[in-house]
């Protein structure tokens, strides 16, 4: 199976959606009578699952309709689908592996499919969207050293993923971090991505504002900010369900930092990725809850030292084994109930 997506060809992809749509209909008849969390009545109103104005106006619009558990669960599957190949194409545009391959969007999809949260639409899931959309940006401008709009852009993806899921806002220090340290970028420059990251929050405010609830919109994402949660996730369902691939990322992470064979550009992708993993913990740490919802900021750090892992195995039974592996133990740990 790691041969047949190790290829670098598009048509990949539909093995991807075969994988999708066949785990997802499973899904939907044999365990799609879980509940499906909820929105506040009113998306200004206090919400401790850290869900952004945003996010719970869609996920409001969902639950409203008849057929929602069948929609949310579709519109899931798309976004896993879209954000798989998105990663793909940015890790492949910056060369930022050995080489060219479509097993880190297999590997998106495998860890997307461990848990039942991850089958449901969630906001944090929509937000994920933007975030590896900043990414893209960021690391073409590593990379590249890009225009102004790369900035700007860069910063106004992480603006909105935080109106669609407020914690993610923490991830324009990451960004910062990212331009400060891997990029020679000029002064001003901090300011564009600043004004980027700031301009959906200003234009959610005038939204508001105009209907005299400006403070209560600001109130809004201070208190979601503020909202920090006890871990409520269960050891075990963390272990069963993301489990195998934190070791194959914590693995692929402890031999990826040898710099024999790479670039200075796959050096700074790696070590970004480190940051974005870093920032992620911290996060799904501060915001944890019942279900895995934050653990989704992590998925693409993990996919990227899992890739790096299986990529420098040189037995061939050994490479196969463990990707075949991580696909079973996330189907086994859906159907087992977590």
């Amino acid at each position: 199976m790691l041969n047949f997506f190790r290829k670098n060809d598009p048509y990949r992809i539909l093995a991807l959606v075969l994988i999708l749509v066949i785990t997802r209909i499973l899904f939907a008849l044999f365990m799609g009578n879980r509940p499906m969390s909820s929105p506040g009545e009113d998306i200004l109103s206090v919400n401790l699952k850290g869900n952004g104005p945003i996010g719970s106006w869609i996920l409001g619009m969902i639950l409203d309709l008849p057929f929602a558990k069948v929609l949310s669960i579709t519109i899931a599957g798309v976004l896993v689908l879209l954000n798989a190949v998105q990663l793909n194409s940015l890790l492949m545009r910056n060369s930022s592996l050995s080489e060219n391959t479509y097993i880190p969007s297999a590997f998106f999809v495998f860890l997307m499919s461990c848990s039942a949260d991850f089958y449901y639409f969630s906001p944090a899931l929509l937000a994920s969207s933007f975030v590896i959309f900043s990414l893209n940006y960021l690391f073409y401008h590593i990379k590249y050293r890009g225009t102004e709009e790369n900035i700007i852009s860069t910063g106004f993806g992480i603006g909105i993923a935080g109106l669609i899921y407020t914690p993610f806002l923490w991830l324009y220090l990451f960004i910062l971090i990212a331009y400060l340290i891997y990029s020679n970028t000029i002064r001003r420059r901090y300011f564009l991505m600043t004004w980027g990251f700031l301009l959906p929050i200003i234009m959610y405010w005038v939204f508001f504002f105009w209907n005299d609830r400006g403070t209560e919109a600001i109130n809004f994402l201070g208190n979601q900010l503020a909202a920090l949660q006890t871990i409520q996730v269960s050891q075990e369902k963390v272990g069963y369900t993301l489990g195998f691939g934190l070791l194959l990322g914590l693995l692929g992470f402890g031999r990826s930092f040898g710099s024999q064979g790479k670039t200075n550009h796959q050096i700074l992708v790696q070590r970004a990725m480190a940051w974005n993993a870093f920032f992620a913990i911290i996060i799904a740490a501060f915001y944890a809850g019942e279900i895995l919802e934050n653990e989704i900021l992590i998925i693409p750090s993990l996919t990227y030292f899992a890739t790096q892992l299986v990529l420098n195995i040189e037995r061939k039974w050994l490479r196969e084994g463990i990707f075949s592996l991580c696909l079973i133990l996330a189907l086994l740990s859906v159907y087992l109930g977590y």
